[in-house]
């Protein structure tokens, strides 16, 4: 059921680590407002023989896991904790340059 044409791109962590260790207070600052917290997710280490296991549940036309006729999708709460980091104050924000009221004044 799952996708087995999938391939996992090691992340380069080392260059992206370094990268962030040569910015100054003001670059990390520009960095963090641009891409929200993303940057803990160069700490993840993942466990590629689990995910190719999953994958043969996965099923991407609802992304979601099918065990049988059981559909399971996480949620972010369970998310963050198998990544073992918080979700923090805000879940998500609209892309740079998007004024979240005048879009819903639209609708």
């Amino acid at each position: 059921m799952g996708r087995v044409d999938i391939q996992f791109i090691p992340t380069p962590k080392k260059e992206l680590l370094s990268w962030w260790s040569q910015l100054d207070q003001l670059g990390q600052e520009h960095v963090k407002a641009s891409i929200g917290h993303l940057l803990p997710l160069l700490q993840i280490n993942i466990n590629s023989g689990v995910m190719q296991a999953l994958l043969h549940f996965w099923y991407p036309k609802t992304s979601s896991f099918m065990f049988g006729k059981f559909e399971l999708t996480p949620t972010l709460e369970e998310y963050s904790l198998a990544i073992g980091i918080s979700l923090g104050k805000e879940l998500a924000k609209p892309p740079i340059g998007v004024d979240p009221v005048v879009i819903l004044s639209r609708f």
